[in-house]
């Protein structure tokens, strides 16, 4: 048995022990998201428009992550209407970020890594960077989306009185317990993922002025940036979104059944 197959073995039984018929459902969409991000590797890869590879696959991941996990509630309706409300919010400032942080492309330290490869791949590199950016925040602002989404629906199930203001106000109190795990989690996953390389930063005496303008830094901190903001700003747009949704009245006083 491969490592693969155990750890995925591991983190099946796992799931299924803690989240039930959820974490199982949990766990097949997580494979039918890394199919979707196959599928749009294989658009780009074709130079299909940006607009048509990366936002629709980013729509049915949203999808999938929140009506095929959590079923198509209230609930999960308003988180899907945060994301894409957050995703057409921040896909401005990756698209600025981008066009003059001038990261597109292979950093110093891969050259020579790559050096038996043909560059020239017919695709363009800001293009890449740009979905690198959009794909990177999906999961952040899902997650980040849910949360919000999960707490206000159990508020106005035991408060269904309770006014817009107030469903806002403690969506906004929710949104700043995690605000700061939800940006050390981006950190420490950065740190996490190159390691090896801040290592090898150190060893070869490198300054931190060159640390900083170093391509693959600063793009790794661009994403971490970008993910962030994103993280953060689908906070308020969810608790709005909810808020405004829960405090209906044909929510907050259904008709009686007869």
């Amino acid at each position: 048995m491969s490592t693969f197959l155990a750890l995925s073995l591991i983190l099946l039984a796992a799931m299924a022990l803690i989240g039930g018929r959820k974490g199982i459902t949990s766990f097949a969409a997580f494979f039918f998201n890394i199919f979707l991000f196959l599928v749009i590797l294989v658009l780009l890869n074709k130079n299909f428009p940006l607009w048509l590879a990366v936002f629709p696959g980013c729509l049915l991941i949203a999808a999938i992550n929140l009506f095929f996990v959590n079923e198509y509630n209230l609930k999960t309706k308003t988180a899907f209407v945060s994301t894409i409300a957050t995703l057409v919010l921040v896909i401005g400032l990756i698209y600025l970020l981008s066009a003059h942080a001038h990261i597109q492309g292979f950093g110093a330290e891969e050259t020579e890594e790559l050096g038996a490869f043909q560059m020239n791949i017919g695709i363009s590199f800001q293009k890449i960077i740009r979905a690198s950016l959009i794909l990177s925040m999906m999961g952040a602002i899902t997650d980040s989306a849910m949360a919000i989404a999960s707490t206000l629906a159990e508020v106005h199930l035991h408060d269904p009185a309770m006014s817009q203001q107030g469903l806002f106000l403690s969506g906004m109190r929710m949104a700043r317990d995690i605000l700061g795990t939800t940006v050390n989690t981006l950190f420490f996953a950065f740190v996490g993922s190159y390691l090896g390389l801040i290592i090898w930063f150190g060893d070869l005496a490198y300054s931190a002025s060159a640390i900083v303008n170093s391509k693959i830094f600063a793009e790794e901190m661009l994403t971490a940036a970008t993910t962030g903001i994103g993280a953060i700003v689908i906070l308020p747009v969810t608790a709005l979104i909810c808020s405004w949704a829960y405090s209906r009245p044909s929510i907050k006083n259904p008709p009686k059944k007869e």
